[in-house]
């Protein structure tokens, strides 16, 4: 039963010990969904009706997809875009946290300050259970746990080692400033 994800995330020992004060912007779930050939975007917004009360804002959310292909020799063909309306933001009162309801899947994020994993998993696992019981997917296709972190360090610093234990090493010869730095 789709009803029944499984909520046993274990999350990272840093949020609790290194991080006292988790330095998370933002914290997301999104699970990717198959629903029935007859859902439609009047069967979503009807989502909105069990949750209204904590999240009173209702928006319609638009995708858009387009294209180009590189033929030989060089020319550029423009593919056909495409897009429109594929489901429904839903925001909290204070706006730190967003339940999407799509055509292609749920999201929840959950913007700062964060507060810990529990009460991000709890709201999380009951607004899935809701959109379960609107949408009636048919099959999970994907879903990931993402957390933004940013870690604000004072300038001028002596050593980034002083903050990050892990970093790109910059091989000797070349210009050791460091730019921009992303790790996944």
């Amino acid at each position: 039963m789709l009803g029944r994800l499984e909520w046993t995330i274990k999350v990272d020992v840093a949020e609790r010990t290194i991080f006292p004060n988790a330095p998370i912007t933002e914290a997301l779930l999104d699970i990717r969904v198959q629903l029935p050939a007859h859902a439609n975007l009047a069967q979503l917004a009807t989502y909105h009706d069990s949750v209204k009360d904590r999240y009173p804002t209702k928006k319609e959310r638009h995708s858009w997809q387009g294209g180009f292909k590189l033929n030989p020799p060089g020319d550029i063909e423009v593919l056909q875009s495409q897009g429109g309306p594929d489901g429904y933001l839903f925001t909290s009162t204070d706006g730190k946290q967003i339940v999407q309801a799509r055509l292609d899947g749920f999201t929840f994020n959950r913007l700062k300050p964060y507060d810990r994993w529990e009460s991000f998993r709890d709201e999380a696992r009951q607004l899935w259970q809701l959109y379960v019981r609107v949408a009636d997917p048919k099959q999970i296709t994907r879903a990931a746990l993402r957390y933004i972190n940013r870690i604000e360090i004072p300038l001028p610093m002596k050593d980034f080692k002083d903050y990050i234990l892990t970093l790109p090493e910059i091989a000797p010869g070349l210009p050791q400033g460091l730019e921009k730095f992303l790790m996944h």
